[in-house]
């Protein structure tokens, strides 16, 4: 295993808490390629080529007994039984020695934590590049099952594709990001997969049912306090379905994202959604224009939250005004300006679906 000049300089900075003397990490090439002293970075430190021939400890009693070396102690790194690197102290023999077993083997601890962070990011990587391949259509089923067999990765296994959206306000953070990818992750089988892919969270799930992702869901979403709107495709039996059902849900989670419903949704709930998109973006525009005329951007965004609850509550004066925590009277007051400013009443089915339409191609 080859250990990186950031790596050891990770592992330097977590020691140096441990000890006050110098700690040099050197390379199987004899060079220190990190240390608490930086002045030697870079240096040929010759009494290692001892210790990494021998695997073992090796003093030394004063400086420059061998080419580019202090007075201290060399110990062998293991890693697998094989020695992957030496950690060096600096100081008196007497002043070290009883630090030196806690050096060497916290070293080889960061080391391990190293290699399966870096083995769980190949893993990943592999399982994006996998998912990449079919939802994009790139090659035959015939070559993503081969693809996926020399993974370890039974696709006959995964049943359902879901693409997550995160809601769009601060949590841009890729921090932010790769908290929530663990959190998920964390709460799948091992068979399952979650990749990360242009910002959203693409899934291959085996037998999940919604009472299971929702679980999930409502997890991310209170303890990040983010909204998550989730598409689900439909059941798939073969590999080849996967790209369609891609196409699909990618389609209503777009849709779901930009009505602002973070919750889980299948084709089968949207309709008109499904219509809208489809209209040329030159017909939208005089639709909204001829609807909302030349409304403000801050009274329009507050009339489609009003109306998607409304609507969502089936014109229920009672249940929308305590969802968007306003007054009775004062949503009434809200609806009759609707009808004066644009000549449509919300209250009425005909004029509703006018503006919801409109509201619709709005947040399209």
């Amino acid at each position: 295993m080859k250990i990186s000049a950031k790596q050891a300089t990770a592992i330097i900075d977590s020691l140096r808490g441990v000890i006050k003397h110098d700690i040099n990490f050197i390379n199987l090439k004899s060079i220190i390629i990190a240390s608490s002293d930086k002045s030697r970075i870079g240096d040929f430190h010759e009494g290692s080529q001892t210790v990494i021939k021998s695997q073992e400890t090796m003093i030394i009693e004063s400086d420059d007994e061998y080419r580019g070396t202090k007075e201290g102690i060399n110990l062998p790194v293991l890693f697998d039984d094989d020695i992957v690197a030496v950690i060096g102290i600096t100081g008196k023999y007497e002043d070290v020695k009883k630090f030196s077993d806690v050096i060497r083997k916290l070293t080889e601890i960061l080391i391990k934590e190293f290699y399966y962070r870096d083995q769980t990011e190949i893993r990943r990587e592999n399982e994006r590049y996998l998912v990449e391949l079919m939802i994009n259509n790139l090659e035959s089923s015939e070559s993503i099952r081969n693809i996926a067999n020399s993974l370890d990765i039974t696709l006959e296994q995964l049943d359902r594709l879901v693409i997550i959206k995160l809601q769009e306000k601060e949590h841009k953070y890729e921090n932010m990001r790769n908290l929530i990818f663990n959190s998920i992750r964390k709460r799948l089988d091992k068979s399952e997969l979650i990749v990360n892919s242009h910002g959203d969270y693409i899934l291959l799930l085996g037998d999940t049912d919604v009472k299971k992702l929702n679980k999930i869901i409502g997890y991310v979403t209170s303890k990040y306090s983010i909204g998550l709107s989730v598409g689900m495709s439909e059941s798939m039996s073969d590999v080849s379905e996967i790209y369609y059902q891609y196409l699909n849900t990618n389609r209503i989670v777009q849709i779901a994202h930009k009505t602002e419903r973070f919750e889980i949704v299948k084709l089968g709930d949207f309709d008109l959604e499904l219509i809208l998109l489809n209209i040329d973006d030159s017909i939208k525009s005089t639709y909204l224009k001829k609807v909302f005329q030349d409304i403000d951007k801050d009274t329009l965004k507050q009339w489609t939250e009003m109306l998607m609850v409304f609507s969502r509550n089936n014109g229920s004066i009672n249940a929308t005004s305590e969802e968007l925590f306003v007054h009775k009277n004062t949503l009434q007051y809200r609806l009759k300006k609707v009808k004066e400013i644009t000549g449509y009443d919300p209250r009425k089915l005909r004029d509703f679906t006018i503006l919801y339409l409109a509201i619709l191609l709005y947040k399209q």
